[in-house]
């Protein structure tokens, strides 16, 4: 891979970059746009204090810069109705985000073309994904806004390309690609202390609850919830162990009190339960035991209703702050079209809410799948979902790493009220990364056991 085409890609990352600030004047985009293109130029340099830098480094480190353009693309920086989405898809955002994203797609491209003739390994359950971005497409015929259906096909896509470059780059291992999701989970947290203390918006009034507040981050734009899911992720990273692990279970607690995420709060107890299980620790089945009555105990207190509803009224409560109206609106949108959906996002977006509407999901992966992808999309999302959380199970039960097992779980249990990896966006990142480990750790394994099969059985050769 030659220093020139790192070059190239730096260029056009400062000059999206360059095209977003000039169209609507976000300084802080343009910072740390800029900031991101340095470590691409720095290894474009092609030498080091020490002399040439190793090609597999390069690679590696062209990798993780498509990881973190990736990331850096789910950034919300306006919230726009889908009025506006319609009659001006490309403001100086979107160019910022599409900038991005080509930009980490064309990384990608490099990697992936730098191990050409490179066995693919082993895929899993991530095959079943690609049906389910595949299973896209059909619905552009039909829908309301075919641009935004392609649009989240290309985001999807550009994202899948990532994950199969850092899976060529570090062999089929995601430790180290775990250990720069985890770094930027951190970085957000100091985004969200900024925020706190600067914009007075990022405190959100809740009339009741555990604080008189719910913590969101403005600049850039961090639903509440999804701030709290942070937290929940941060605490999987905390039970998977580390030097950062007592840290990081305390700043991921601290975020689901300051969110008061609902749906947090049972992803952080099955979350617990599962690594109680997953675990072979003697003192894990104690914790078990222990757990059925302290949770009862918690239930049954008269604090833990006050907590819960959050001074909502007892229908929000009992609607899910209107999530199941939401849902039967748009499963009637999905009768129109049963088997291909009526076109990702754009189905809720412009057949469900309207196009006064800021709601960017139904607030169900589930519900958002069916309706935009139908039958054909949503069964193989569902597959590899599925069959994600099976390997994972299995590795972490024969003595595998528990931090795939873990982050899977709780986008299991965020899914059924929220969006997770089937629009794009920052958690997809992390279940091709828990799928894929989980499968190669699973590999590895059985890879193993047939050496020592073959090393412990008898030669039956018959000398001559």
């Amino acid at each position: 891979m030659t220093d020139r085409l790192f070059l190239v890609c730096g260029a056009a990352m400062a000059a999206t970059a360059g095209v977003a600030l000039a169209a609507s004047n976000w300084l802080a985009l343009g910072i740390v746009s800029a900031v991101l293109v340095v470590p691409l130029l720095s290894h474009a340099r092609g030498r080091g204090r020490g002399g040439s830098r190793p090609a597999s480094t390069a690679v590696e480190k062209a990798a993780l810069a498509a990881l973190w353009l990736a990331l850096a693309s789910t950034w919300v920086l306006r919230v726009r109705t889908s009025a506006d989405l319609g009659s001006n898809p490309l403001d100086g955002a979107g160019l910022y985000r599409l900038g991005a994203l080509a930009a980490a797609g064309l990384l990608a491209g490099l990697v992936v073309r730098q191990h050409r003739g490179t066995p693919a390994g082993r895929w899993g359950p991530v095959r079943m994904y690609v049906v389910y971005v595949l299973a896209i497409l059909p619905a552009v015929v039909v829908a309301v806004n075919p641009g935004l259906v392609l649009f989240r096909f290309a985001e999807l896509s550009v994202f899948l390309a990532v994950w199969y470059a850092t899976h060529l780059a570090f062999a089929g291992d995601q430790r180290t690609v775990f250990r720069h999701l985890g770094a930027y989970l951190l970085a957000l947290c100091v985004v969200l202390a900024l925020n706190a203390a600067l914009v007075p918006e990022a405190l959100v009034p809740a009339r009741g609850g555990l604080l008189p507040w719910r913590l969101q981050s403005v600049y850039p734009g961090i639903a509440v919830n999804t701030v709290g899911f942070f937290g929940v992720l941060l605490f999987c990273f905390g039970l998977a162990g580390g030097r950062w692990r007592i840290g990081a279970l305390g700043v991921g607690v601290a975020l689901l009190v300051l969110t008061q995420y609902r749906t947090g709060y049972v992803a952080l107890v099955v979350v617990g339960l599962v690594w109680l299980l997953a675990t072979r620790h003697p003192l894990s089945r104690l914790g078990l035991i222990a757990a059925a009555p302290a949770l009862g105990l918690v239930v049954r207190s008269e604090r833990f209703g006050d907590v819960w509803a959050r001074g909502e009224s007892a229908e929000l409560v009992g609607t899910l702050n209107s999530r199941t109206l939401w849902w039967e609106a748009a499963l009637d949108a999905w009768a129109r079209s049963p088997f291909v959906g009526t076109g990702l996002s754009s189905g809720t977006r412009f057949e469900v809410f309207g196009d006064l509407s800021v709601t960017s999901s139904v607030h169900s992966t589930w519900v958002e799948a069916l309706v935009g992808t139908g039958l054909l999309g949503v069964l193989p999302l569902a597959t590899a979902a599925a069959a994600s959380l099976l390997v994972a199970l299995r590795v972490a039960r024969s003595g595998g790493p528990v931090l795939p097992l873990l982050v899977l779980v709780a986008l299991l249990v965020r899914s059924i009220t929220a969006s997770t990896i089937e629009l794009g966006g920052v958690l997809v990142p992390f279940f091709l990364a828990a799928a894929s480990w989980a499968a190669h750790e699973r590999r590895s394994a059985g890879d193993q056991q047939d050496t020592r099969s073959q090393t412990a059985s008898p030669n039956s050769a018959v000398p001559a």
